[in-house]
């Protein structure tokens, strides 16, 4: 691990959440330069000039170092025609980082980096290591966050709790009536937030909450979600309980990028990219009715196209087999 990091204080390096995370997770000092001055970062600025030199410009979709640079002719197009991918370039700059680090450099008396860290290490230096149990992607991008358990005994609603705009509930705190009305404290990833974690007041343990309906399906960021909700209140967007929220938003953006919206091709390509990711093991195994209830509402979902096309006679039959989990 380093001891400092050094950022061009652009405006995202001064989150409240980033710079949490790198003082209280990572224990390190932050030092933000001015900006625009490279000279005060030239180390890092000359290892971006070899990673673009010696890789992305060589490729055939590089867009060069600006609009005017020669090198670019039609990008776009040629990332279809040779089907280049997100992953292609992750490889890529693994191959270029082993490279650096095992190429001597003039600066380091034509050492190569791998060579001098294992010298200075045989002199006694310790690299410092993240701890095991702070390893984890998922803690450094979870926030904590108060919400209040709702519901009503009067009415029937079982206690939930609403966050961005979707109830989230699990077994325990659907049989806890008794809980409306207190405060709980949640631990939110905000790169998958289909499922939060709950602490009561005294600290123990709530459980995982799941999101209610087809929110819990897909794999979503807290950005992705606010964006479907503000494409909601603008009527723009619309969808049923039995949709998956996040493909009717892809849809959307895709129907915007037909119509000449270039900047949608690539939000439906981080949308796509976040979908990929699988809902944590521990939290699967600890909420497992939330599968019971996904196959469910897949096929009421199922049969309610099939409904369509019978009689009315034979609806009531139909909304039988309906029946699924509610709260």
């Amino acid at each position: 691990m380093w001891d400092v990091i050094c950022f061009d204080n652009a405006m995202s390096h001064t989150a409240n959440m980033v710079k949490d995370r790198l003082s209280n997770l990572l224990h390190c000092s932050l030092n933000f330069g001015p900006v625009d001055m490279p000279m005060r970062r030239s180390l890092i600025e000359r290892f971006f000039q070899s990673l673009e030199e010696s890789g992305f410009h060589r490729l055939p979709n590089t867009t060069g170092s600006g609009p005017k640079d020669p090198r670019r002719n039609e990008p776009e197009q040629r990332a279809i025609n040779y089907q280049i991918t997100y992953e292609h370039l992750l490889e890529l700059v693994d191959v270029l980082i082993s490279n650096y680090n095992g190429t001597p450099h003039g600066g380091i008396y034509n050492q190569r980096p791998l060579e001098l860290l294992q010298k200075r290490m045989e002199k006694g230096m310790t690299p410092r290591k993240l701890d095991k149990i702070k390893q984890s992607e998922m803690l450094f991008m979870q926030t904590a966050m108060k919400r209040t358990i709702r519901g009503s005994i009067a009415s029937g609603k079982r206690p939930y709790i609403q966050y961005e705009g979707v109830e989230y509930r699990n077994e325990r705190l659907a049989n806890s009536a008794h809980l409306i009305g207190t405060e709980v404290t949640l631990h939110v990833n905000v790169d998958d937030i289909r499922v939060i974690k709950a602490f009561l007041p005294d600290g123990s343990e709530l459980g995982y909450l799941s999101a209610a309906g087809k929110w819990s399906l897909t794999s979503h960021t807290l950005q992705i979600r606010q964006a479907i909700n503000k494409l909601v209140t603008r009527r723009l967007l619309h969808f049923t309980y039995w949709d998956d929220p996040i493909f009717i938003y892809t849809e959307f953006l895709l129907s915007q990028a037909k119509i000449g919206k270039k900047r949608d091709v690539n939000k439906v390509k981080n949308v796509q990219e976040v979908a990929r990711k699988k809902t944590n093991k521990k939290e699967q195994d600890t909420d497992p009715e939330l599968m019971v209830r996904n196959e469910a509402l897949e096929r009421a979902r199922t049969q309610v196209k099939v409904a369509k096309d019978i009689k009315s006679d034979d609806y009531d039959e139909i909304l039988k087999d309906l029946k699924t989990i509610t709260y």
